[in-house]
């Protein structure tokens, strides 16, 4: 049975979360961050090899850091109901953890990946095959198949808005699948198996407030970003360091404040959205 929601409760719990989650998850926060920074810095220099493997590093301490996260709020749940500890439900020293709550988050994210990385590519070939054809009713039988950069030339007004338009419609129809299937993470832990696409019953009707309440909990997180990013431009005005240095500190700070705040708020959130909107008693496992 789908209970309610509320856009600012949810807010509200994910926030309350976030300072009660960041000291028992710290060293798997931190490793995140660190990676993620150091994948990101590779990736500058061309060393896409290394960045290869730390993005895969990172992906991983994410799960883990998720997981603890999760794990979190299993405890604090047994506290409220005066329930005795899990130990199993543990996660562990300082957030380094890996059972079968990761395992889960893993499956299911691999499985969102795939399947948005599907309906990406199924977008971007529909407006590829569009944009061929304004390209092609506008230049006639004289379009140059193999110069691409001559069919932007030969776009009209009215071509740049339909593919404008189909462009908002893909994104704004991605977007909406994937707060559809928001709640995929924290089925997974609950139910003990992976789910992804039986999570799309659980979110029918609630699409607008979810995405109000994933708006507000990403703000923070974009304010850091853009914080870190003026930093970065004053240092490279104002000769504290070079341009690569600047480069290098921005994305340190950016991938630590997002990892410490996007990870506990989303988990915040989605944890008590799934509370709210399914009731179904299922059993859950390490």
């Amino acid at each position: 049975m789908a209970g309610s929601i509320s856009v600012t409760e949810g807010a509200g719990a994910a926030f309350g979360f976030l300072r009660r989650s960041w000291l028992r998850a710290a060293g798997a926060l931190s490793l995140t961050g660190l990676l993620g920074a150091a994948a990101s810095i590779a990736f500058l220099d061309h060393r896409f090899a290394r960045a290869g493997l730390l993005a895969l590093g990172y992906l991983l301490a994410a799960v883990m850091a998720q997981g603890a996260l999760f794990r979190i709020v299993h405890v604090e749940r047994q506290h409220a109901k005066r329930q005795p500890d899990d130990r199993v439900w543990s996660p562990g020293f300082g957030g380094f953890q890996w059972g079968g709550v990761e395992w889960r988050l893993l499956g299911a994210a691999v499985l969102r990946g795939l399947l948005f990385g599907l309906l990406a590519a199924l977008t971007l070939t529909v407006l590829a095959a569009v944009y061929v054809g304004l390209a092609a009713a506008e230049a006639g039988p004289n379009l140059p198949v193999a110069d691409p950069a001559h069919w932007r030339r030969t776009l009209d007004p009215f071509g740049w808005t339909v593919m404008s338009g189909l462009g908002l419609v893909g994104a704004g129809g991605l977007c909406w699948i994937g707060l559809r299937l928001y709640l995929a993470y924290p089925a997974s832990v609950a139910r003990g198996r992976v789910q992804v696409l039986s999570t799309w019953i659980l979110t029918k009707g609630h699409v607008w407030r979810i995405g109000g309440g994933v708006v507000l909990v990403l703000l923070p997180v974009a304010g850091v970003m853009l914080a870190a990013r003026i930093g970065q431009g004053m240092g490279a005005t104002n000769g504290w360091g070079d341009s690569r240095l600047a480069a290098g500190v921005y994305r340190l700070v950016a991938c630590l404040g997002q990892t410490f705040l996007m990870l506990p708020l989303g988990v915040g959130l989605m944890s008590y959205l799934y509370d709210r909107l399914d009731r179904e008693d299922a059993g859950v496992s390490r």
